[in-house]
């Protein structure tokens, strides 16, 4: 289980359920059916979830839980490395 103060993500064999934390009733908000999951987070922008072989699902925190299109989940920005120069190195 994760939360973030505000919904409760339960893990479970086909998937998870997104509860309400805050309210007696604890209502399922949704449930996502995703075989093979291994993991998750709750932010209070978005949902991500980790799976054994098809990688990573994003979906949006709000009402409609919209899922994040995977193409623009798959791309990172590359990391630029700066090697000092013999000059910035010495002290």
């Amino acid at each position: 289980m994760v939360s973030d103060g505000d919904h409760l993500l339960v893990f479970g064999g086909n998937g998870v359920s997104i509860i309400e934390a805050r309210t007696n009733s604890h209502q399922n908000l949704k449930m996502i059916s995703m075989p093979l999951l291994t993991g998750g987070t709750i932010s209070p922008d978005y949902i991500w979830l980790t799976t054994d072989g098809e990688g990573v699902y994003g979906y949006e925190n709000n009402p409609q839980y919209t899922e994040i299109e995977r193409v623009s989940i798959r791309y990172a920005d590359s990391t630029a490395v700066h090697e000092p120069s013999s000059s910035e190195s010495s002290c």
